[in-house]
C-alpha cells in the first residue's frame, strides 16, 4: 500500500530540493551523498527516498526549475511589447537577480549539466536553447543587418549570456556595483556594439 503523502508534502520536498541544491553547488555533485543531504535536512534517508528516487532526480529537478525560472522570466519580459533595447536591459536585471537569489541553482546548472543523464541533458538544453533565443531575437531588432541570414543570430545571443552566466564566479553581493548595476553595464556596453555592426563585420 502507497504510503500517503502528509500536508506539507510539496513544502518538505522543496525543502530536500534546496538542501540538495546547495549541497551540490558547494561540494559537487559526485562528491555529495544521500546521507549528507538527509543530515542536512534532518530525515532519514529511507524518509527522503520518499519524496525523491535518487540524487540523479534532485539534480534533475535543481536544473529544471532554474532554467524554467529564467524561461518564464524572458517571456514575462517579451510580453511587455518594449523597445529591443529597454526589453534587453529589462531581462539582464531580471537575469542578474535571478542568479543572485538562486545563485546554487545556477552554479548547479553551470557545473554540472554533464553529471545528468543523456535524455535528461537533451531537455535541459532543449530549455536553454529557447532562453537563448529569447536573447537572440531582441538582439536581431537592434542591428540593420539580418542576423539570421548571417547564420550569426544564436551565436550573438549566446556570446551575450556568456558575459552573465559566469558572474557567479566573481559577483559579490556586498561588492559597490550591486546586480542591477552589473545589468545594466552589460546591457550599454553590448547595445553599443551590436548596434555599430555592419555588413563588413560579417566578411570572413
Amino acid at each position: 500500500m502507497a504510503r500517503p503523502q502528509s500536508p506539507d508534502y510539496d513544502e518538505r520536498k522543496q525543502a530536500i530540493l534546496d538542501a540538495a541544491t546547495r549541497i551540490f553547488s558547494q561540494e559537487g555533485f559526485h562528491k555529495a551523498s544521500i546521507g549528507q543531504i538527509a543530515r542536512e535536512c534532518k530525515i532519514s534517508k529511507s524518509l527522503l527516498y520518499h519524496y525523491f528516487s535518487s540524487k540523479q532526480e534532485m539534480l534533475y529537478h535543481a536544473m529544471e526549475d532554474h532554467v524554467q525560472d529564467l524561461l518564464a522570466t524572458a517571456d514575462e519580459v517579451l510580453a511587455k511589447g518594449l523597445p529591443a533595447q529597454e526589453c534587453l536591459s529589462e531581462i539582464l536585471k531580471e537575469f542578474m537577480h535571478l542568479y543572485e537569489t538562486a545563485s546554487d541553482k545556477h552554479v548547479v546548472l553551470s557545473n554540472e549539466l554533464g553529471s545528468l543523464t543523456d535524455e535528461q541533458r537533451k531537455h535541459i538544453v532543449a530549455l536553454q536553447a529557447k532562453v537563448v533565443k529569447a536573447f537572440s531575437d531582441t538582439l536581431d531588432q537592434m542591428v540593420d543587418v539580418d542576423l539570421q541570414e548571417k547564420q550569426a543570430k544564436t551565436a550573438i545571443g549566446m556570446l551575450l549570456l556568456g558575459m552573465i552566466n559566469w558572474t557567479h564566479m566573481w559577483y559579490k553581493p556586498d561588492g559597490v556595483l550591486n546586480s542591477s548595476a552589473i545589468a545594466h553595464l552589460t546591457s550599454r556596453i553590448f547595445t553599443a556594439g551590436i548596434t555599430s555592426l555592419g555588413e563588413d563585420d560579417f566578411k570572413s
